[in-house]
């Protein structure tokens, strides 16, 4: 019987693992489809925004899996000094978070650097044949 709550539990925890999962892949479906909507109404209005197109990127990957990692390492520690087998589990855990804390320090060792580098051009082009004040009217459709 404690084997069968045992399973019902894994299988539980495997099931709404599963669905926060897709409703994550949802929601980012849904806010790449507005993007190219938004994208595909500037266009049409002869308005190009590299900035919109081709965002910049804010170089927080490798902070995110560096706690990440680091967080998977020290909750296995914990575990393995609960089950009493820290030491056959010491190396799993230390391969872990060390990783995880090299991601760390590879992220302000790359933000102090200044790894930030700007095209000088955060405005708008206009393209030929737009309409003056186009970029004021994305989103009013009023005037289709």
């Amino acid at each position: 019987m404690m084997y069968f709550f045992a399973f019902m539990t894994s299988l539980i925890s495997l099931g709404a693992a599963i669905v926060i999962i897709v409703l994550i892949i949802k929601a980012i479906q849904k806010r790449d489809e507005r993007k190219q909507e938004t994208i595909r109404m500037m266009l049409e209005r002869g308005i190009y925004d590299r900035e919109l197109v081709h965002p910049k990127k804010k170089g927080m990957a490798s902070l995110g899996w560096g706690m990440v990692f680091l967080a998977i390492g020290v909750g296995l520690l914990i575990g393995f000094i609960f089950l009493g087998v820290a030491s056959q589990g010491a190396m799993a855990t230390a391969i872990v978070s060390f990783l995880g804390v090299a991601l760390i320090v590879f992220y302000f060792a790359r933000r102090t650097i200044g790894s930030r580098q700007g095209n000088g051009s955060d405005k708008p082009i206009i393209l030929p044949g737009a309409t003056p004040g186009a970029a004021r009217e994305i989103g009013d459709e009023t005037d289709a």
